[in-house]
């Protein structure tokens, strides 16, 4: 039984008591205290479920942020565009295909949705998906693009990039890199930064550290990792403490333009700046 309920029934019994003295002074005593009681009582439960409701909100924050961690660690929904540049997959088989050859399939809504919801995908360009529609995601409503939601794209009927499922990983379980080794995402292997074997080797085509990282033509992938705040070049260091590189997979930030230090896509970023395409895969 709890504290309050004792207080409640203390003051019953107290009434009970006063009422048989005949005591009307006492009587107003313990009324007054058991509307104190009340009121104490009262106080409490709300105090009580406001406790139960912040527990609850901080429950959810846990199990959204574990949703996100677990779609992170399994499969990606990710663009893909034609190498013969933006919109040229002529129908949904087309992209269909393409994404087969990332070693991923076509996505689906469900796939696309999840993407803008769990890891704030934010993407204004139209892709196919598997239902036969073309949409594109934004977080936030933006001029020339459109409002935050997994838009449609009306004017675009039978030509479009790809939205792709599947695992996105730049580097191979075995460690092997570069050449014709050929990474889960279907590009050129790298070696994943952050493990003891960060370099590449341009002859024996391995992940490794040492000599891996200083040999001539040898990648050290350290040195070529990106920010998230798309920053790049002398001024801005990664998180190694080298001048920031680009995302080469990334369509709108692949290229870093020397004169701002944005990563970007435009010919001030790809032509006068560093493409780390060619840089990161080779191409």
């Amino acid at each position: 039984m709890g504290v309050l309920a004792v207080i409640f029934l203390g003051c019953a019994a107290l009434l009970s008591a006063s009422s048989s003295a005949g005591s009307i002074q006492k009587q107003e005593e313990v009324v007054d205290l058991l509307e104190n009681s009340l009121r104490i009582l009262e106080g409490a439960i709300d105090i009580e479920q406001e406790l139960e409701q912040q527990q609850d909100v901080s429950e959810g924050s846990r199990n959204v942020m574990t949703r996100q961690n677990e779609y992170h660690k399994n499969k990606l929904t990710f663009p893909l565009r034609s190498p013969e540049g933006r919109y040229k997959f002529k129908s949904r088989e087309e992209a269909r295909r393409a994404c087969e050859k990332e070693g991923a399939v076509l996505a689906t809504y469900d796939n696309l949705f999840a993407a803008w919801q769990h890891t704030e995908l934010s993407y204004c360009a139209c892709g196919w998906l598997s239902d036969n529609t073309i949409r594109f995601p934004m977080r936030t409503e933006r001029k020339g693009c459109g409002p935050a939601k997994v838009n449609y794209c009306p004017w675009l009927k039978s030509e479009a990039d790809a939205w792709c499922y599947g695992f996105r990983e730049a580097w191979r379980a075995d460690g092997r890199c570069g050449g014709d080794y050929k990474a889960p995402s279907g590009r050129v292997a790298r070696c994943d930064p952050d493990s003891e074997k960060p370099c590449c080797s341009k002859t024996k085509f391995e992940c490794g550290s040492g000599s891996h990282c200083t040999c001539d033509g040898c990648i050290d992938y350290r040195k070529l990792a990106w920010r998230d705040d798309t920053r790049c070049g002398k001024k801005y260091k990664n998180k190694y403490g080298e001048p920031a590189g680009c995302n080469p997979d990334d369509l709108y930030h692949m290229c870093c333009a020397d004169y701002n230090g944005y990563c970007g896509y435009t010919g001030d970023h790809c032509i006068f700046g560093v493409d780390y395409r060619k840089v990161v895969l080779g191409i």
